[in-house]
């Protein structure tokens, strides 16, 4: 624009005079530099992150989101849920979220897997071998029991309650527990595998004699939950109880879910036993 200016200015004759006004009658006669003003820009409301609702009719906004998300239960698989028989816990959830705190929870509708303990329900034979009162062998083995009609309406109910979740929130499959390793308390007796075995000279005297005069015996058992890929593993306290002369049932008394460091507690404890079992396969 100076340039312009400057050569506007200079001083002309003649006709030449007409045509360098016109040529600059639209030249402004000062440079203006008035401050360029901006107009600002009114700034959206950032949206909350958005979800498609299941039914794809509405989408949920992160509070929406984060109203439905819950905290898990303390402890939710150390909890035995049912009232009488059959014991269950909640073993999974399958609809995880992040809270509102930014941890892992999971949806008020989520639907969820229980897992119940074998012999609960119904009764199995044991195995006896040689004299009834001074057997030479007594095996009571957990994964021959066959836990029929197992009341999944009533175990849905209570899950339902104690999760807090709607009634959206559908039980999918209860699962047996599946036992891998047990020891008896006091005895030596103690194997991998789902039958309990009373071997010891110990065993088969004082156990079996105060198992069939109707006192619970007590056993510790390790297992998972018999799925596809379940890798958490267990530890159940529990009593054998003499239903029959010959048949047996479980009473589950409590039940832990082991942190890695527990495991490799109990998987020493196996590797000790003689002749050496195969603990790797068990605790893996």
């Amino acid at each position: 624009m100076q340039h312009i200016w400057d050569k506007c200015t200079k001083s002309i004759s003649g006709l030449a005079i007409i045509t360098h006004l016109w040529a600059c009658q639209d030249v402004p006669t000062k440079p203006q530099t008035s401050p360029l003003k901006l107009t600002p820009t009114p700034s959206k409301k950032s949206e909350p992150a958005q979800a498609p609702n299941k039914d794809g009719k509405k989408l949920a906004t992160q509070e929406e989101q984060w109203d439905a998300c819950k905290d898990f239960p303390a402890n939710f698989q150390d909890q035995l849920l049912g009232q009488g028989e059959p014991k269950f816990i909640v073993a999974r959830l399958l609809k995880h979220c992040t809270t509102r705190g930014g941890h892992e929870g999971y949806l008020e509708d989520s639907s969820w897997v229980a897992m119940h303990f074998p012999c609960s329900l119904s009764t199995s034979r044991m195995k006896i071998a040689g004299n009834y009162f001074s057997p030479k062998l007594v095996s009571m083995n957990l994964a021959n029991c066959q836990d029929r009609n197992i009341p999944s309406s009533m175990l849905e109910r209570q899950g339902r309650d104690f999760l807090k979740v709607t009634a959206k929130s559908k039980l999918l499959a209860v699962n047996p527990f599946a036992v891998q390793y047990w020891e008896l308390p006091g005895y030596e007796d103690a194997d991998v595998g789902s039958s309990i075995d009373l071997s010891s000279p110990r065993a088969k005297q004082a156990a079996w004699r105060q198992f069939i005069g109707k006192k619970p015996l007590l056993v510790h058992l390790w297992g998972r939950e018999n799925a596809w890929n379940s890798t958490q593993v267990y530890h159940i306290v529990a009593n054998l109880l003499l239903v029959e002369e010959r048949s047996f049932q479980l009473r589950v008394e409590s039940i832990h879910a082991l942190s890695p460091t527990e495991v490799a507690t109990v998987k020493t404890r196996c590797e000790s036993l003689q002749p050496i079992r195969n603990c790797s396969l068990v605790f893996e």
